[in-house]
C-alpha cells in the first residue's frame, strides 16, 4: 500500500512538472506546416507552406519557410538576426536583412515557453479546455516578441512539448493567426551552433533592420 501511494505521488509530481513547469526542451528539430490566411482581403482561403525549425535555448533559432511564392530563411542567435530571400533566378539578386537579435529574434517566443503553462511576468495563461491554452503577453513582452498572444493546442496528454500539435500566433486581438502545425519533432540535447549563423552569398543585397 505504501509503495502504491508512493508510485501515485511520483506520477502526480511528474505530471505536475510537465503541465505546470517549463516544458520546453533545450533543443529540438521539427517539421511543421505553416497555415495563414491569404493576403487577398476578399478571399477566405488559407495558404500552407512547409517549414523546418531548429531551436536551441536561449535565443537560437533557424526557421526555413519553403513557400513556393516566397522562400524565406530566418536565423537568429544571441547577437544577430538574418532574414534571407534567395534570388528567383540567376539574373536576380537575393535579399538579406540583418538586425539586432534583441529586437528581431522570434526565438524569444520559445524562450518564453520555458516558463511553462503558469502565469508569470511574461504572459498570463488562460485555459480554454484540457488541451488548449491561451498565452497573453504583457505589454513589455509584446514589444520584444511582436505577438499579443499564442494559442497552444495539444493532441494528447500529458501536456508536453512533444504533444504540442499546433501554435497559433496572433499579432493583434482580432487578427488572423499564423499557425504552425506539427508534422514531426525530435528532441535534442544540443545542436550544432553553426546552424545559427549565416554568411551572405555573393549575389546578395544587404539591408540593415532598424
Amino acid at each position: 500500500m505504501f509503495f502504491k501511494g508512493l508510485l501515485l505521488s511520483l506520477l502526480f509530481l511528474a505530471l505536475l512538472d510537465t503541465s505546470l513547469a517549463g516544458f520546453m526542451p533545450k533543443a529540438f528539430e521539427g517539421e511543421y506546416v505553416q497555415v495563414k490566411k491569404s493576403k487577398n482581403k476578399w478571399s477566405k482561403k488559407t495558404k500552407e507552406a512547409p517549414v523546418s525549425i531548429a531551436y536551441q535555448f536561449p535565443r537560437n533559432i533557424r526557421l526555413h519557410s519553403k513557400d513556393p511564392d516566397q522562400d524565406i530563411l530566418y536565423i537568429c542567435n544571441k547577437d544577430t538576426t538574418w532574414i534571407y530571400n534567395p534570388p528567383f533566378s540567376n539574373a536576380d539578386k537575393g535579399l538579406l536583412k540583418v538586425g539586432d537579435s534583441s529586437k528581431f529574434c522570434y526565438a524569444k517566443i520559445f524562450d518564453a515557453l520555458d516558463n511553462g503553462l503558469t502565469s508569470n511576468k511574461i504572459y498570463k495563461v488562460e485555459k480554454i479546455n484540457a488541451k488548449e491554452f491561451l498565452l497573453l503577453f504583457t505589454k513589455q513582452a509584446v514589444k520584444e516578441i511582436h505577438f499579443e498572444k499564442l494559442r497552444l493546442s495539444f493532441d494528447e496528454l500529458p501536456l508536453s512539448f512533444k504533444n504540442l500539435e499546433s501554435i497559433a500566433m496572433f499579432k493583434e486581438e482580432k487578427s488572423d493567426p499564423v499557425t504552425f502545425k506539427r508534422k514531426s519533432v525530435t528532441i535534442m540535447k544540443q545542436l550544432d551552433q553553426s546552424q545559427f549563423n549565416f554568411t551572405a552569398p555573393a549575389n546578395t543585397e544587404i539591408e540593415k533592420m532598424q
